[in-house]
């Protein structure tokens, strides 16, 4: 359902910030002391000769147990938000390919371009007079969102502006000035009429208040990027962490992983299975 669509749409947004959520809460459970240190320098309790192995940064009874119960937190939290996160991956990517193939695309009127930053990401710099055309449009951004209602959006059917209904009342203009003023108005979804309106405003006044708004919203996207790629990669590292801690402790080559999987003695995967603890 459309209602649907935009729960998902929404969560996707949301994502970055239950993923620190979760790894806040993972990371303090197994930092924090557990009945003294969770963590501390021993040997393997399985290991027949404790004084022939060197010393190391083992879990004790405590951390195990800790381990143990932090697992399954981050194991179906992972599969959760971090599911999401993956999901949202080929789509940010898929924008950023649809961004490159608007460069050279539709009819232009030339002359003297806006200055863009190479950091906009944009495919090509764009003609004023292209701007201009999208910006001085005589229907009001409240005329737009009535006049071309988007089905398939519940932003749109809900009284935001979306993408689709600014491109098609913006019909014939070129379709890189129609994305950059769009992308401008600091939402990727759909935007509130008033901020839209409030922003064409500025722009009809000083054409050259686009390219700020432009750059921060490049500058935005390209670190909630980076940031989603380092939380789904710590979530993986933590969860995979919890279970070798808790189930696997005296498990070779994790002590110093990766490394320690081809120089440790049975430090290999296929050794694994023989150092479960249950």
């Amino acid at each position: 359902s459309l209602h649907s669509s935009f729960l998902v749409e929404e969560m996707k947004h949301k994502t970055g910030i239950l993923t620190v959520a979760q790894a806040l809460i993972g990371m303090t459970w197994l930092l924090l002391p557990q009945e003294g240190a969770a963590f501390l320098p021993t040997q393997p309790s399985h290991s027949p000769h404790p004084h022939s192995l060197r010393m190391g940064w083992i879990p004790t009874t405590e951390g195990v147990a800790a381990a143990k119960v932090a697992f399954p937190i981050w194991f179906f939290g992972s599969l959760g938000s971090g599911g999401l996160a993956r999901s949202a991956i080929p789509n940010i990517i898929e924008e950023w390919k649809s961004l490159q193939r608007l460069g050279g695309v539709g009819p232009t009127l030339g002359g003297p371009t806006l200055g863009l930053s190479p950091y906009c990401g944009y495919p090509e710099d764009i003609a004023i007079a292209d701007v201009k055309k999208v910006i001085n449009n005589r229907r009001s951004i409240e005329q737009i969102v009535k006049q071309f209602p988007i089905e398939e959006s519940y932003l749109s059917l809900s009284g935001y502006l979306t993408y689709d209904a600014f491109a098609l009342a913006n019909e014939g203009a070129n379709p890189l000035a129609i994305k950059a003023v769009f992308d401008s108005f600091g939402k990727p979804s759909g935007v509130e009429p008033s901020i839209a309106q409030e922003r064409l405003d500025q722009y009809r006044q000083d054409i050259d208040l686009l390219k700020p708004n432009l750059l921060q919203k490049a500058i935005g996207d390209f670190g909630a990027g980076i940031t989603l790629l380092f939380l789904v990669g710590l979530a993986d590292v933590v969860t995979s962490t919890c279970l070798y801690r808790g189930y696997f402790p005296d498990w070779p080559g994790g002590r110093n992983f990766p490394w320690s999987v081809f120089t440790e003695v049975d430090g290999g995967f296929r050794d694994i299975p023989q150092y479960w603890t249950g």
